[in-house]
């Protein structure tokens, strides 16, 4: 924000008096000293103490708190330079984190840096620029380090070790570096949980091996792993042998509750850098864990699997779902450590499966993936045992009229591709059978599914071919249950998910009135495709389309509706919207809190001037005499908005006023007499 300056320049030096740099509220760098034409130079460089929210700009740690404060003195030529100086960091603190001060020592001697701290840890290392020799040994003393896990963003680990890190060697003949490492002891936990812990690790690098001399960790339940060897960039030898109990993975699993079993590991790497050959022989014994999508619990899985070189072999493995079984085994080939082929089998029996709120399915899977990257196959049977469909399912009168209307649109789905070409290229042909018809029972269908389907297609685009036929039942639609008298869906299109469709049902209505005839039977029947379904009502005596639906929603025709509103013939848009507020208005209501909810349609004008008119009106009553109203009306092709309040004077006299979109104001006395 601010330099100030004062020196002065003489024959043979020049001289820096004071130099300030203001940083913000008066805090920054100092500098001081000289410079001669002999090249000679005294300088001197502090700071106040700063505080770390001027540097966000150059941090990797926003949220960071803290002060940092620096002296350097330099003096010497630039052949032979002296420094020294120091760094001290204290009050630190990353988000709710408080981390321990900081203290580094910077010298020099001409041929030689140093650099020490002592705090919380010893650090002591030198190096010579000519030579490139490195010299440096870092000590940390037993101690919770707790703090940095949680700087690097792993807030729910604890860490208590302690260790030695010695480095020596010329940086510019790195294969000739010499480097160890030792951790004396070493406690590690999640969330208030132990993990693991050691003692006595020990690696090293040298003539360009790393070597793993000790690494033995023990966990909670008898748990341990074992790792040791050594290896060159062209010669691997390491060995791998564990035991750990999966419990240990709950605190990081939290969704799939409370695990259970044990994983036994061998392994060793050998080959190069460039080529690796690994190799691991796992056993799973007793897993059980909660599948989180069926809300059930796997239980009793057993397997071995073995990664030799490219192939990953599972020999057996086996489980439980409930109360059904399953079995798997095969190979998967492997690239690049990715799977490139593969030969599995999958076969299950009374496999029960919940999707909760929606279906409960018990069934038989016989199942084999074969194939490779470019071209692979899912073959087998999939029969249902016993099914159960339960989810509830949304349908209302107004999906009826844009039935009738205009027909359902094409909607085309989108497939998303795996980035995985052995499952992007996977070829399905399934067969789908039932040894029970599938029921379903909800607040639309109580009804049995009957399918007989083969899926082909792709994995991520399947393609059902056959016959799925409905079984007697019931559809409940506008306050009514239709029986179903055919019900047959046939796949039949080759390149997308389009069934024929072959739908009748019919119901009985009564009149609702004196004087209108005997009672109707009305037949719903349903053609065409999925995509572009054809709607046909008809009725027992024959009734006008329009009619028909008027029965079935009102259980009168429209003619004795538009007479039970006033008289007056009304067209059929004017029936729909009747029947439309009539059947969905109170649901409205009750939704949005509304007391009046209304749809009005009618014509204005004669002869070539006559129009369409649509009001939609809603109204709230603030009290028991005072209610708003707010309406609009679409007419001529333009929208008019009237606002209205009407006040209730006595139960039959009321005094309202309205103004509307136009700028028209008026007001109107209402009383209502009852003659008999």
């Amino acid at each position: 924000r601010e330099l100030k300056l004062a020196g002065h320049v003489s024959a043979d030096t020049a001289r820096v008096d004071s130099c300030r740099i203001v940083l913000d509220h008066d805090l920054g760098l100092r500098l001081s000293g000289l410079v001669t034409r002999d090249g000679e130079f005294a300088l001197t460089l502090g700071s106040d103490p700063l505080p770390l929210e001027l540097f966000k700009s150059l941090s990797r740690l926003p949220e960071g708190s803290g002060r940092l404060e620096l002296t350097l003195t330099a003096n010497g030529t630039a052949r032979e330079p002296h420094l020294s100086g120091w760094l001290n960091a204290d009050s630190l603190r990353y988000g709710d984190t408080r981390l321990l001060p900081l203290r580094l020592r910077l010298g020099g001697d001409g041929d030689t840096l140093t650099l020490s701290g002592e705090q919380f840890f010893r650090l002591d290392a030198r190096y010579h620029p000519a030579s490139g020799l490195l010299n440096a040994r870092l000590d940390i003393p037993e101690q919770q380090l707790d703090s940095y896990l949680a700087l690097a963003g792993y807030e729910f680990l604890s860490l208590r070790t302690a260790l030695s890190i010695q480095v020596d060697g010329s940086l510019q003949h790195p294969e000739a570096l010499q480097a160890s490492l030792s951790i004396p002891e070493l406690a590690l936990g999640a969330w208030q949980r132990p993990l693991a812990s050691g003692r006595n690790l020990l690696a090293s690098w040298g003539h360009n091996t790393l070597s793993i001399d000790s690494f033995h960790l023990v966990t909670p339940g008898d748990g341990f792993l074992d790792l040791a060897g050594q290896g060159q960039v062209e010669s691997l030898d390491y060995q791998l042998n564990a035991r750990l109990p999966l419990d240990l993975a709950a605190p990081f699993t939290p969704v799939l509750g409370s695990l259970d079993g044990d994983l036994a590991l061998q392994g060793r790497l050998a080959g190069s850098m460039s080529e690796p050959n690994p190799e691991l022989d796992l056993q799973l014994d007793s897993l059980s864990l909660l599948v989180p999508v069926l809300d059930q619990r796997l239980h009793g899985v057993n397997a071995r699997m073995r990664l030799e070189g490219n192939n990953l072999w599972l020999d057996d493995l086996s489980g439980s779902l409930d109360g059904g079984r399953f079995q798997a085994g095969g190979l998967v080939g492997l690239r690049e450590f990715q799977p490139d082929s593969l030969d599995l089998r999958l076969r299950a029996q009374s496999l029960q499966l919940e999707l909760q709120g929606t279906a409960s399915t018990l069934l038989e899977l016989d199942l084999r993936a074969r194939g490779n990257s470019r071209q692979s196959r899912l073959t087998g049977d999939v029969q249902i045992l016993d099914g159960l469909y339960y989810g509830d399912l949304q349908l209302n009168p107004g999906q009826l009229v844009s039935f009738i209307s205009r027909g359902r649109e094409r909607q085309s789905a989108t497939v998303s591709e795996s980035t995985n070409p052995l499952l992007r290229n996977m070829e399905l042909d399934l067969a789908l059978r039932t040894r029970r018809p599938f029921v379903v029972e909800n607040n639309l269908l109580s009804t049995s599914l009957a399918p007989d389907l083969q899926i082909r297609g792709h994995l991520l685009d399947p393609l059902p071919s056959g016959r799925a036929s409905l079984l007697d039942g019931t559809l409940r639609f506008a306050g009514r249950e239709f029986s179903i008298t055919r019900g047959i869906l046939d796949f039949v299109n080759p390149d997308r998910i389009d069934p024929e469709l072959d739908i009748e049902s019919t119901v009985l209505v009564a009149p609702q009135g004196e004087g209108l005839g005997e009672q109707w039977s009305i037949t719903l029947r349903v053609t065409g495709t999925a995509s572009e379904p054809r709607l046909l009502l008809s009725s027992l005596p024959m009734e006008e389309d329009e009619d028909v639906l008027s029965i079935l929603l009102t259980g009168r025709r429209s003619a004795d509706l538009a007479n039970l509103t006033g008289g007056g013939e009304l067209s059929p848009q004017q029936v729909l919207a009747r029947l439309l507020v009539a059947s969905a208005s109170e649901r409205l209501r009750k939704l949005s809190g509304l007391d009046v909810l209304d749809v009005e349609m009618g014509r204005s004008g004669e002869g070539d001037t006559a129009s369409e008119n649509l009001r939609l009106t809603v109204g709230k009553s603030l009290s028991r005499r005072l209610t708003t109203y707010y309406s609009v009306e679409a007419s001529k092709g333009s929208l008019v908005r009237t606002g209205t309040v009407e006040y209730r004077l006595l139960d039959d006299l009321s005094l309202s006023g309205f103004q509307n979109s136009t700028q028209e104001v008026g007001g109107e006395l209402k009383l209502k007499r009852e003659f008999r």
